[in-house]
């Protein structure tokens, strides 16, 4: 009996370790936005004057490069929202992931109501 419990709870420990780094190991790699929705309306990156590449490097670190301004985050999810963190502290950028696969990333940013549509340009980082 007692191995099946031990068996059980070393069962349930690795499959919430994997479950809870999914996403995570999923993001790494660069992501570039090709459109944008907003109320409805949908819009290609090419047709603005806007840039957003989102650099996940690692399960902890990302970088954005919006307009050729480059930030580098701390990031953790969070009932399925990525959160930005600068020095442990929040920042403004929270993504809620609407969907992601292997090449496909939709994430809605709230503050500005928008919905972001990128395609995966890297599966790796690039080293600075």
């Amino acid at each position: 009996m007692k191995k099946i419990v031990t068996f059980l709870m070393l069962s349930t420990f690795c499959i919430c370790l994997l479950a809870g780094c999914g996403t995570a190991s999923k993001l790494i790699g660069q992501w570039t936005c090709f459109a944008a929705e907003r109320n409805g309306e949908r819009y290609n990156a090419s047709d603005t004057s806007e840039s957003l590449l989102l650099e996940f490097v690692d399960t902890q670190t990302v970088k954005q490069i919006a307009n050729d301004k480059i930030e580098t985050y701390e990031y953790r999810i969070s009932d399925n929202t990525i959160i930005f963190t600068n020095n442990g502290l929040e920042t403004k950028y929270k993504y809620v992931i609407k969907e992601i696969t292997g090449e496909k990333l939709t994430l809605y940013y709230e503050k500005k109501g928008r919905l972001l549509y990128f395609k995966k340009t890297s599966d790796t980082a690039v080293k600075a």
